[in-house]
């Protein structure tokens, strides 16, 4: 399996009650390794790295995202915008 860093807000999910939110969370976290800080850290966190990535990375993982509807792709060329398919 590829080493993937899993990112989960913990801003950004609905359960049946707190307390089912935080244990779901605590799970990814344990099991996943997952980042669960709020959303706007996460953010801030993939600015960092795709500000370091090169082009040709960047552009390849965006496409992968894509292939796995994760992102969809607007626009086109250089053009293109990606928005997190919810």
């Amino acid at each position: 399996m590829r080493n993937f860093d899993v990112a989960v807000p913990a801003d950004s999910i609905i359960s049946i009650n707190p307390d089912a939110n935080r244990s779901a969370l605590e799970h990814m976290r344990e099991t996943l390794k997952a980042d669960t800080s709020l959303s706007k850290t996460i953010i801030d966190k993939l600015d960092r790295l795709c500000a370091s990535a090169s082009k040709a990375t960047a552009t390849r993982d965006l496409q992968n995202l894509a292939e796995k509807n994760i992102l969809i792709p607007t626009g086109g060329g250089r053009s293109t915008h990606y928005k997190i398919n919810l």
